[in-house]
């Protein structure tokens, strides 16, 4: 534990003038998640039941944009978001023209 007696940078109003402040330390929780080449995202996409029809544009798409940045984009087409699972129907074909017609105001 960490006492500190010092004020924080904050406007005068709310600082806590004359008291004092206590600091606890928080844990890291290990990331136990591997990381995964370009290949094996598209591998566990498909898995978790994306409709990829051409293999080759999503690598590249992937391999500029990212795996976290794309992901907003086909989160809607989730139909269990805790454990990942895409809808019967979706498509990422139809997502990839809704991610191009807005580059300019993703960039």
């Amino acid at each position: 534990m960490f006492v500190s007696t010092c004020l924080p940078r904050f406007p005068f109003e709310q600082r806590a003038q004359g008291k004092l402040f206590i600091f606890t330390p928080m844990t890291k929780v290990p990331y136990r998640k591997p990381p995964l080449t370009y290949s094996e995202q598209l591998t566990q996409l498909k898995e978790r039941g994306l409709i990829i029809s051409d293999e080759s544009a999503f690598l590249e798409i992937i391999e500029k944009k990212s795996y976290y940045r794309l992901s907003g984009y086909w989160y809607p087409l989730l139909e269990d978001k805790p454990n990942h699972i895409f809808k019967s129907d979706a498509n990422l074909r139809l997502h990839y023209k809704s991610i191009h017609s807005t580059e300019n105001c993703v960039n």
